[in-house]
């Protein structure tokens, strides 16, 4: 039997919205347009449900503690979800 405690699964309520809207911005669209598209109305639809979004944030990865380069995360939802 699986655990899905806050403690194992945190910030499991604004999973919840996050996926609530990728689900209406999918059954407003459908499917055939270009990940961009879907990005931008999630981040529309995030937005009307309240939440903080920005897109296309960058930051740095490192691996080991080294460097290893910079990554552009598509959203990043209430400043913790990536």
């Amino acid at each position: 039997m699986s655990d899905f405690s806050e403690q194992a699964y945190p910030r499991q309520d604004l999973t919840h919205r996050i996926i609530a809207g990728f689900f209406r911005v999918h059954s407003k669209l459908g499917f055939g347009y270009l990940e961009a598209v879907y990005r931008r109305a999630l981040a529309i639809e995030l937005a009307y449900l309240g939440l903080q979004v920005r897109e296309e944030v960058p930051f740095e990865l490192s691996y080991r503690g080294v460097s290893i380069g910079l990554y552009r995360a598509d959203l990043v939802v209430q400043s913790t979800v990536r």
